[in-house]
């Protein structure tokens, strides 16, 4: 009787820690992968991109600017003159990050006010120091930056508010330029085939760019629906040109580049902030047809990040309260880590050991959390001799 009462404790006792356990780590790992808590942030971050410098750090831009040592836990922030928010980012060279356009416009007077910047500045992760470097052709809040084969910068899209007295005016652009680094120079080039922001472009294995999504108006007085619309930039002719339709609207959705060349786009949502408008629909555009196939559906999901893995797989994390690695080879979810609550708005950056950093964001407000999600890697199985 006696080691049944104390078979009754030990287990109590198990059930305690596990207790324990669950209540620090809201987080919990029901699949093979890894998810921990790792460190904070020196103060909350939202709607920043996260990018992999060649000295092993990372450097977060948007909310500020930050670079966190993975290797010490540690995090500078580098001072600047303006908040950055809304901006576009884009890694070049050498640990250079070119930042486009945002939201701030400085201290307005009563009554007035204005969003939208054309500032461009350069991180130069080597001197920790951002500077600007120049002014865009036009002002640009939630544009997208996308890195050319050869090296230049694309940029696409956004929108401007500008309020005066009781009226307030907002510009959705179709406008597009090209930054050029080994002059620091913007240049103009074809519109877009419709005016949009918040929107995705990838870039092809051919060169060309991929645009999906988005909005085509301002979000006032209300916000309008999202875009089924895509598009295709050429560099050679620098010219835009439809692309094909997707079945659903989607914004705060990502398009990931594939292993094979495929590009996959998921989640969204047609109205922002209502997750019963988030999408748990994939499509597959494949550039060799210009055409989109219908994929997985993989759980309704928006502000999400997708991060391709070193061997092809894909991590969905977030937009949800779970996360989830697809496996486009055999076009199934293999992973699946459930969280206590939603997290979007974050950031996402692959370390070259295959892990995932994962920074900031959260449910009802941001947080300074950063995470560490380790894949599971299935070992290879001996030949059959």
């Amino acid at each position: 009787m006696r080691h049944f009462t104390d078979g009754v404790r030990i287990r109590r006792r198990m059930r305690s820690l596990v207790s324990v356990i669950l209540t620090l780590l809201p987080f919990v790992d029901l699949t093979a992968a890894t998810l921990t808590r790792i460190a904070s942030l020196t103060q909350p971050v939202s709607g920043a991109a996260a990018f992999a410098l060649p000295d092993g750090r990372v450097a977060l831009i948007g909310g500020g600017v930050h670079v966190f040592d993975p290797r010490t836990l540690s995090t500078i922030t580098v001072p600047h003159e303006i908040p950055i928010f809304s901006q576009a980012a884009a890694q070049l060279h050498e640990g250079q990050i070119l930042v486009a356009g945002g939201a701030y416009t400085g201290i307005q007077s009563i009554g007035t006010a204005s969003w939208g910047n054309n500032r461009a500045e350069l991180f130069n992760s080597a001197g920790n120091a951002i500077d600007l470097i120049g002014r865009m052709n036009r002002a640009r809040m939630e544009p997208q930056a996308t890195v050319l084969a050869d090296g230049r910068v694309l940029i696409t899209g956004g929108w401007t508010a500008e309020k005066t007295s009781m009226i307030t005016r907002q510009d959705v652009t179709d406008g597009a330029e090209i930054f050029d680094p080994a002059t620091n120079a913007f240049r103009p080039v074809g519109s877009m085939r419709i005016r949009r922001f918040g929107h995705t472009a990838t870039l092809l294995r051919d060169g060309r760019v991929l645009i999906t999504g988005g909005q085509t108006e301002a979000p006032a007085p209300v916000w309008p629906p999202a875009l089924d619309s895509t598009e295709v930039f050429d560099p050679v002719t620098e010219t835009f040109t439809d692309g094909p339709v997707m079945r659903t609207k989607r914004m705060d959705h990502t398009a990931t580049l594939l292993e094979d060349g495929r590009v996959l786009i998921a989640g969204g949502i047609v109205f922002p902030e209502s997750d019963r408008a988030a999408s748990p629909s994939t499509e597959l555009f494949h550039p060799a047809t210009n055409e989109l196939a219908l994929g997985p559906d993989l759980g309704s999901r928006w502000n999400h990040t997708a991060t391709r893995l070193r061997d092809g797989r894909v991590l969905l994390f977030g937009g949800a309260a779970n996360a989830i690695v697809y496996d486009p080879v055999t076009n199934r979810v293999v992973e699946k880590l459930p969280f206590e609550r939603p997290r979007r708005g974050h950031a996402a950056s692959l370390l070259e050991e295959g892990s995932v950093l994962i920074f900031g964001g959260g449910d009802s407000e941001a947080t300074s959390d950063v995470l560490r999600f380790v894949p599971y890697v299935a070992p290879r199985r001996r030949a059959v001799r």
